[in-house]
C-alpha cells in the first residue's frame, strides 16, 4: 500500500511478492478514488502509478530507512501516485485527492488485514476485534468522505461558457461527479446542455440533428462532430457531440465537447445544462 511493508518468511523479504501486493493495493486505491471524485482514470495511467508506487516501496524496504525518513518516503510516493493517476491540479484540489487517495487505501489495506488474519497468512496476526476496528474505520472514512462530497456537489455549479465560430454563449450548469462520458476519440469529457440554452451557439437545422430529428448533418459541424456512447440509468445509448472552439468553465479553459438534450431551460434541476465535476476545477 502507501504504506512500505512486505510479506516475510523466516525473515525474509521477497521482492517480487512486496511489488505485487503494493501494485495490487495501490490500483484499487486509485480505481476507488476515481469513483469518489468522478474522475474516470485511464487503465494506462492507472496502472503506471500503481507499478511506480509499489517500485518506490520496494526500494524504500530495500534502503531500510529509520521511521521518520519512510513516513516522509510514503507521503511522496502518495503525491506521485496521485499525480500519475489524476495529473495535473490546482494545489488545494490535488491536496484534496491526495487526502482521499489516503482514504481509500486505508479501506483498501483495512480489507487486506483482516482478511489476511481470517486466513492466517500472514507473519504478524491481526486478529479478531483488532481486524474489525481496522476494517471499519477505514470504511467509515471512505463512506465520511464520499457523503461530504456527494454532499458538496448537490450544492454547486459553474458558468459555462461555449463558443463555436462567431456565435457563444454562457449557461449556468449543474455539477455532477458521477458524469463519466468521454469522446471516445480525444478521451474529453462531455458537457451536456438543453437544446434551448444552446439557441446562440448552433443554428435550428444543427440543434435538430444533434438531438435526433434530422439525419443529415449539417455543413457546419463537419469535422466537429463526435459519436458518444454514454452509458445511463435506462442501459446504453449513443449520443451525437460537437468539439467546440473553446469551452471555459467558471472562466479557465478547458477541453470538452459539447451534447444537446432535447429538454427546455431549467430541465435538469433549474440548471441549464450538466458539466463534469472532472473538470469543474472543485473537485
Amino acid at each position: 500500500m502507501l504504506k512500505t511493508g512486505g510479506v516475510s518468511v523466516g525473515g525474509v523479504i521477497y521482492a517480487d511478492v512486496l511489488f505485487l501486493i503494493n501494485a495490487s493495493c495501490d490500483l484499487l486505491s486509485v480505481y476507488l478514488t476515481g469513483k469518489l471524485c468522478g474522475i474516470e482514470v485511464r487503465p494506462i495511467r492507472a496502472a503506471a502509478a500503481a507499478a511506480a508506487g509499489a517500485l518506490c516501496a520496494v526500494i524504500v524496504t530495500i534502503l531500510s530507512l529509520p521511521p521518520a525518513a519512510a513516513n516522509l518516503s510514503g507521503v511522496i510516493i502518495s503525491f506521485l501516485i496521485c499525480f500519475i493517476s489524476f495529473g495535473r491540479a490546482r494545489p488545494a484540489l490535488f491536496l484534496r485527492r491526495t487526502a482521499l487517495l489516503w482514504s481509500s487505501a486505508c479501506l483498501v489495506s483495512g480489507a487486506v488485514s483482516a482478511v489476511a488474519s481470517a486466513t492466517g497468512s500472514t507473519g504478524r496476526q491481526f486478529r479478531g476485534r483488532r481486524a474489525a476496528a481496522i476494517f471499519a474505520l477505514s470504511a467509515a472514512a471512505v463512506l465520511l468522505v464520499s457523503r461530504i462530497r456527494r454532499s458538496n456537489a448537490g450544492k454547486k455549479s459553474s458558468i459555462v461558457r461555449v463558443a463555436i465560430g462567431d456565435r457563444a454563449s454562457t449557461v449556468r450548469c449543474l455539477l455532477d461527479t458521477g458524469s463519466l462520458t468521454r469522446d471516445p476519440i480525444g478521451g474529453d469529457p462531455v458537457v451536456i446542455l438543453c437544446a434551448d440554452s444552446c439557441r446562440k451557439i448552433f443554428r435550428e437545422e444543427e440543434l435538430s440533428y444533434l438531438v435526433g430529428k434530422t439525419p443529415v448533418p449539417p455543413d457546419r459541424l463537419g469535422t466537429r462532430l463526435r459519436i458518444v456512447p454514454q452509458r445511463t440509468l435506462g442501459g446504453e445509448r449513443t449520443i451525437f457531440a460537437v468539439r467546440p472552439d473553446s469551452v471555459t468553465v467558471d472562466g479557465v479553459k478547458r477541453r470538452a465537447v459539447i451534447a444537446v438534450e432535447d429538454s427546455p431551460r431549467g430541465s435538469f434541476g433549474s440548471f441549464d445544462g450538466i458539466v463534469p465535476g472532472s473538470i469543474s476545477g472543485k473537485f
